[in-house]
């Protein structure tokens, strides 16, 4: 959410299971305002501030892009969180992103990974919180994240 009518991001409330992170704007981008980034695993976002005057707009964004027919390369791409976004992403540069695309339903449910290469991959992802209550059971996936992952075999 861009600070277009607030200013800190303690106005904002996250009941549930999720994070926030501060984002500058930078000269380069395409959003002119700092913003604060909301990963919800589970819950609700609140705004709490008392004699609000708005002095600007509610201007949400969602960062899940992905260029439809690429190929998924764990060294330059970032995975989205959204599981709408995932049926882009199909193919794997590499034998290492295939992997990391492989655990992708499992990472957003903080999954703690053994594996290096996994972890130093979400670990690095904002959106992953690792929660080493999960246990990961695939029949628990949505039915979109199972079909996904029959598809990328």
């Amino acid at each position: 959410i861009h600070k277009t009518f607030f200013d800190k991001k303690e106005d904002w409330q996250v009941k549930g299971w999720g994070k926030t992170k501060e984002v500058e704007a930078l000269p380069s981008s395409v959003h002119e305002s700092d913003q604060i980034r909301f990963t919800i695993r589970q819950g609700t976002l609140v705004f709490h501030k008392t004699n609000f005057a708005p002095a600007g707009e509610l201007y949400l964004s969602a960062e899940n892009y992905f260029p439809p027919g690429e190929s998924f390369d764990s060294k330059t791409d970032v995975l989205p969180f959204a599981v709408y976004a995932q049926d882009r992403i199909l193919k794997a540069k590499d034998e290492t992103s295939k992997k990391i695309l492989r655990n992708l339903p499992f990472a957003r449910r903080g999954y703690v990974f053994k594996s290096k290469d996994l972890r130093d991959y979400y670990s690095n992802i904002d959106w992953y919180e690792a929660d080493p209550k999960y246990i990961p059971e695939p029949k628990n996936l949505t039915p979109e994240e199972q079909k996904w992952l029959k598809e990328l075999k």
